[in-house]
């Protein structure tokens, strides 16, 4: 089965129906079975693996300047900064959006969400909604899922 994408055609990746039985017998719905057996996960000990919430992540702090990002944070959350978290509009971008927002609130933060309109502000970071931002007060943006191609407006921050 193939899907038209604003990029290009997706070709969806037939799961193995055997691997689909056995975590069906293993106690996982159908469409999660599809899904975990299309990610090359056989059976329901390889499911209750990946699925895992207790595996080891890797070190945010690997990332060059999380130190410097999480610092920022902290201080606007001590000095009681207005801080916008700014996510996409798709469901990845709404999820992390919302979960950082309500981190953010449960730590302290001054916190506001913000979603661009898919038709009106399009993709990312825009200037229109930085400055709407800058007029209520926000102090400090953190972007989720919003990629990495918008560097002039990013630097409008």
């Amino acid at each position: 089965m193939c899907a038209k994408v604003k990029y290009g055609i997706w070709n969806e990746k037939k799961p193995d129906m055997a691997a689909v039985n056995a975590l069906v017998g293993a106690g996982y719905a159908p469409l999660s079975a599809m899904v975990l057996a299309a990610r090359g996960i056989q059976d329901g000990t390889q499911a209750k693996n990946y699925l895992d919430r207790s595996a080891p992540l890797p070190d945010p702090f690997a990332m060059t300047d999380m130190a410097l990002a999480a610092g920022r944070v902290a201080l606007a959350i001590e000095n009681k900064e207005k801080i916008a978290v700014f996510g996409d509009y798709d469901v990845d971008g709404i999820t992390a959006t919302c979960l950082l927002t309500d981190f953010l609130r449960r730590h302290g933060g001054n916190c506001v969400s913000y979603i661009p309109g898919r038709l009106e502000e399009g993709y990312g970071l825009n200037a229109i909604a930085l400055h709407q931002l800058h007029d209520e007060g926000v102090q400090l943006i953190v972007t989720v899922d919003c990629g990495i191609t918008a560097v002039a407006e990013a630097r409008l921050c």
